[in-house]
């Protein structure tokens, strides 16, 4: 019986096809997936998913920015705020759509220009801006993301047109459940496993890729991650600075261990960055195809 196998995982896409029956095949497929599968990844990190379109209150699925903040007064300045954030049909990075992020006019109510910033936690806005952050709302789930695993780093494209010398950037947290996240942390950082971050200083009129590695202080796992993006340098953010992100992800890179599966007929290991195929002889025409993310076939085998 002529079968094609296909398991997707966050790295690469494996293809098997082979002529045989698929029973035998079956542990293999589920030992691949448990081996590849089931990591965290960012929610709606390609921006393709919005709530409240054609309004000065859009923001993507699973995402928060200042129309949606909380707040310490009666004034209700997640009403007031300006709208900072856009959804981009004009030449996304890929699929249909990306987020826009234009730092805002100056507010005189603040004394500064409102920054751009985009969160999948929630925003604590203040009228004293130095008292801003974002946080991990643990009890909405619209404004946490949890996650039980240690991604290696964060990707993702943009394109950057900064004001007087403005830096945008990306940020992320990993964090216990025992405190509360948020960034910045004003107080103690027991509860943070991980983190890590990069910033945007130079204009960039075409998509570019950044990445960054997530650097781990404690060997527990975290309950959530969070992350911040922003068009302008924190209170300093310049008037009319604009930050295009696009498929924002985690990679997830093995740990340098030996793992093995074995039946009657086939035996894997894996070690590292690299999977070991040995086929019994009743395999007859065997061909194996390995994906890159981007589509390249990097192992074409028969």
């Amino acid at each position: 019986i002529y079968n094609k196998m296909e398991i997707y995982c966050t790295f690469i896409k494996i293809i098997i096809t082979i002529h045989m029956k698929i029973k035998k095949l079956l542990p293999l497929l589920f030992f691949l997936s448990q081996l590849l599968m089931a990591q965290t990844q960012i929610e709606n990190g390609n921006f393709e998913y919005w709530e409240n379109l054609n309004s000065t209150e859009q923001e993507p699925s699973q995402w928060s920015s200042l129309k949606t903040s909380d707040d310490d007064s009666w004034l209700n300045l997640s009403s007031q705020a300006p709208q900072v954030i856009w959804k981009e049909t004009n030449s996304p990075y890929s699929g249909n759509a990306c987020i826009k992020l234009k730092v805002a006019s100056y507010n005189v109510l603040v004394g500064l220009s409102p920054n751009a910033i985009i969160t999948n936690g929630r925003v604590f806005a203040s009228t004293t801006p130095s008292d801003s952050y974002v946080f991990t709302d643990a009890s909405n789930y619209q404004w946490n993301t949890p996650c039980n695993d240690k991604p290696d780093s964060l990707v993702g494209w943009y394109k950057y047109s900064p004001q007087s010398n403005d830096k945008g950037k990306v940020e992320v947290l990993f964090h216990t459940n025992s405190s509360q996240g948020k960034l910045p942390e004003t107080g103690s950082d027991n509860h943070w496993i991980g983190n890590g971050s990069i910033q945007f200083t130079s204009t960039k009129t075409t998509w570019t890729r950044y990445s960054f590695p997530i650097d781990y202080s404690i060997s527990i796992l975290p309950n959530y991650f969070l992350i911040i993006s922003s068009a302008g340098d924190g209170l300093n953010a310049q008037e009319n600075s604009q930050l295009w992100l696009d498929d924002m992800s985690f990679i997830h890179n093995p740990p340098v261990n030996i793992f093995e599966t074995q039946s009657k007929d086939y035996f894997i290991t894996t070690y590292d960055s690299e999977i070991k195929f040995d086929l019994e002889a009743d395999f007859i025409n065997v061909n194996i195809k390995l994906f890159s993310l981007d589509g390249k076939v990097v192992l074409d085998k028969s």
